[in-house]
């Protein structure tokens, strides 16, 4: 196989894999390679027809009514905020999520006020949201952390109590479900990120569904330079469309996200199955009423239970060839550009950033890698457990 990288694990003897296995795995097929190719032949390269189709496809597969496809996952954030939130608010946002989630608040002229997680779950709950509120709130953006939906129905209830705006991170969750339903089918809009690791791509791009035209309408006029007819621009807008080329790739993917899920849930059983039988690691807790596509497949390391920490056990399955990710090495609270904020009392999240690491789980593994990561885990717990 190219790229076979033989090399010693830390105890000396050769590493489980016999070549890396990589967090993620991107694979474009011909059928996508071909919608592509088309828009390249047509010469349309700029937001269009297609684009517009891919918008309304995917709304339609996430349960909303609306779709607006941009550039990025953090440019349909920044879009939603802009679209959702009254100007100056505060916002409520998970302290253990990407950056942008929060950046983007600040970005788009609204105060994020940081709230902890669950320790199981890592996400956003009612109660923790509660102890954050203040009169001041007028949103909450809950994220569907690692491809796992929030309990949206709790949230449900707590907005409407409150009278809050709502705003759903989706970038990590297409095709989750919460109760049977799609998670963009809920709160005032729900954003999602096509990056390359994503459970679909588009290269770059994201998107914003919701079930408000007068969402829609605003999040189309700002993405194109605010411009309500041609030349004639009736809000500072900005330049967030998505290429047609992007959406071609996008229509392919889709068409492919039903069985991709399904691949990353049997593995996710398959390494659940396994770790379960070893002591000192635990996967995120999945709520029965939750349908969870597993972006990641994160683990929360017992610390204090090994002889080394985090980190280290990140490097000795390194070792083994099995790559790993740290999402997140920070909360948010711990961030530089959120030193104004604030301080609070957010223990949960604030531990989860030391304890967390995530292995490969994409629906590209083989039975064999998903066995040698079985191994490599194994022997690690073996070797370092207390």
């Amino acid at each position: 196989m190219t790229g076979q990288t033989e090399r010693l694990a830390i105890d000396g003897g050769r590493s489980i894999a016999p070549y890396k296995i990589p967090i993620s795995r991107v694979r474009i097929n011909r059928m996508e390679r071909d919608l592509v190719d088309q828009v390249m032949r047509n010469g349309t390269l700029r937001e269009g027809q297609l684009t517009k189709q891919f918008s309304e496809d995917f709304a339609k597969y996430s349960g909303a009514q609306y779709g607006s496809a941009v550039n990025s996952g953090t440019a349909a954030l920044f879009l939603a905020y802009c679209a959702v939130f009254p100007k100056g608010s505060e916002v409520l946002v998970s302290n253990f999520t990407h950056v942008s989630t929060a950046s983007m608040l600040v970005a788009s002229g609204l105060k994020p006020k940081l709230v902890d997680t669950d320790e199981d779950t890592y996400l956003i709950t009612c109660e923790a949201a509660e102890k954050s509120r203040s009169a001041a709130t007028k949103g909450v953006v809950p994220v569907h952390l690692f491809g796992e939906p929030v309990q949206i129905r709790k949230i449900s209830e707590f907005v409407s109590d409150y009278h809050l705006k709502v705003v759903y991170d989706a970038a990590q969750a297409h095709g989750a479900l919460c109760d049977g339903t799609p998670v963009g089918f809920f709160g005032d809009a729900s954003c999602y990120s096509f990056y390359p690791t994503k459970n679909m791509t588009t290269g770059e791009g994201g998107m914003v569904v919701t079930q408000d035209s007068g969402v829609f309408e605003r999040i189309e006029l700002l993405k194109n330079q605010g411009q309500s007819s041609k030349y004639w621009h009736t809000a500072i807008g900005y330049n967030f469309r998505m290429s047609e080329m992007q959406s071609a790739l996008g229509r392919g993917q889709l068409q492919s996200l039903e069985e991709f899920n399904m691949k990353r849930r049997a593995n996710a059983k398959k390494l659940s199955d396994a770790i379960s039988k070893l002591e000192g690691l635990h996967p995120q807790e999945v709520p029965p009423n939750v349908f969870h596509v597993f972006h990641q497949y994160s683990l929360k390391v017992d610390l204090g239970r090994f002889k080394m920490d985090r980190d280290g056990i990140v490097a000795a399955l390194e070792a083994e060839n099995v790559s790993c990710g740290v999402h997140y090495p920070h909360a948010l609270s711990q961030q530089p550009i959120f030193s104004q904020l604030p301080k609070t009392k957010l223990p949960n999240s604030e531990a989860l950033s030391k304890m967390i690491f995530s292995i490969p789980v994409h629906p590209h593994l083989s039975e064999k890698e998903l066995d040698w990561e079985i191994q490599a885990l194994t022997k690690v717990v073996y070797a370092y457990y207390k």
